[in-house]
């Protein structure tokens, strides 16, 4: 090789060295909400007759740490002070509260859990602050495939009727899980739907099965509602509630990513400096 060509061979060379590489983490840094989604884990539902007692339990299988957990409980008596807990983490009470029909009696509430830490066959204990009767309780646990989940929106409709609505939520164009529970006296409810559709899961309460809590996955945004339909005119409440899965961190770098553009530059291992 002479000495001219051994020159440019060594400054290509060195020019190769200080070009940016194409990102060694990119199905990372593209991975976010729209490749990300809810897989259905387990549920489990557990319910009493009119005998009264302070607290109810459920037994969940197979969840995992991270895993969405979203639990329908119904009772009556009086509206007390509940709450829920995992024996690891305490479950949140919807933002809607207890709601007590016009009536007095059900009284329902949705709890959620958005990223359990408690794993394998987990037991989720409502305790009442009061003596209740019939007490029906309902799990259902959704599994993310990433991202963050959050909680999007809620509503409860309560009324007396052959048919039923929660009232509208609103959701967006993330991928999310919509929940609807539904409690009263008489045969189960049929017809059930959320924003329209038919659901992916149904649970009911085996004792009498007028308590349920079906559930319905969704990529596109919509204002909806849960309905069902009664085969009597009779009291109900309604409860829908909605997650989703947020941004998994990062969007799309572009390469080359030249020095300079958007104020920084890409390390060697593909990251911003």
């Amino acid at each position: 090789m002479t000495c001219h060509k051994f020159l440019v061979f060594l400054i290509l060379a060195l020019l190769w060295a200080q070009t940016p590489k194409p990102p060694t983490n990119l199905t990372a840094a593209v991975a976010g909400a729209s490749m990300s989604d809810f897989t259905f884990v387990n549920s489990a539902a557990t319910g009493t007759l009119s005998s009264g007692a302070t607290s109810i339990a459920v037994a969940v299988t197979n969840v995992q740490a991270g895993d969405l957990v979203v639990i329908f409980a119904k009772w009556e008596s009086t509206v007390g002070t509940p709450s829920m807990s995992d024996g690891t983490s305490s479950l949140t009470l919807d933002p809607d509260g207890v709601k007590s029909h016009d009536s007095g009696d059900p009284k329902t509430a949705m709890f959620y859990l958005l990223s359990s830490v408690a794993s394998g066959t987990v037991t989720y204990t409502l305790t009442y602050g009061a003596t209740q009767t019939w007490r029906d309780l309902i799990a259902m646990v959704y599994r993310p495939s990433g991202g963050t989940v959050e909680f999007k929106d809620s509503v409860t409709g309560s009324g007396i009727d052959t048919s039923a609505s929660s009232g509208n939520i609103t959701t967006s164009t993330k991928t999310g899980v919509a929940f609807a529970g539904y409690g009263e006296n008489g045969t189960p409810p049929s017809n059930l739907a959320i924003n329209g559709a038919a659901p992916d899961q149904t649970r009911y309460v085996a004792v009498v099965c007028n308590t349920v809590l079906f559930s319905k996955g969704y990529t596109v945004g919509y204002t909806g509602a849960a309905t069902l339909t009664l085969d009597w005119e009779n009291r109900y409440n309604l409860a829908l509630i909605a997650f989703e899965i947020t941004d998994a961190g990062g969007g799309y770098v572009p390469y080359p990513f030249s020095r300079g553009a958007r104020g920084g530059q890409l390390d060697r291992s593909g990251g911003l400096q």
